[in-house]
């Protein structure tokens, strides 16, 4: 009930056959980080959460069929202690010659925005 009240509620706009729900402006918060910078922070409304909780349940309904045995990133109930689980017995199974461990944080911001397009 709160989510059809959520969806159809007084920010949706109702248009032949379907609703079309327009978020809330987010409320802006800054964290500070320990190298001295702050990182925005944009908290939803509760209503918002709940239409993003519907469109997540959706989704992973509809493509969680699709995703391979071994992929373990942002599933629902699968976490980081599964698939370490999962490296370590395959690497006892197989001959593994190396293993990457990549850290891309930030990597994406030191380019040009301009040369993705």
């Amino acid at each position: 009930m709160a989510l059809a009240r959520a969806i159809g509620g007084p920010r949706a706009v109702k248009e032949p056959g379907h609703v079309r729900n327009r978020a809330s402006p987010s409320r802006r918060a800054y964290i500070l980080k320990a190298d001295g910078r702050q990182r925005p922070l944009g908290i939803a409304t509760l209503e918002d959460k709940i239409v993003q909780r519907a469109v997540v349940e959706v989704l992973n309904a509809v493509y969680e069929v699709d995703f391979p045995g071994f992929s373990y990133g942002f599933r629902p109930g699968r976490g980081p202690h599964q698939a370490l689980d999962a490296l370590a017995a395959g690497i006892m199974r197989k001959r593994v010659n190396w293993v990457l461990d990549a850290d891309i944080r930030d990597f994406l911001d030191a380019w040009s925005h301009c040369s993705f397009r």
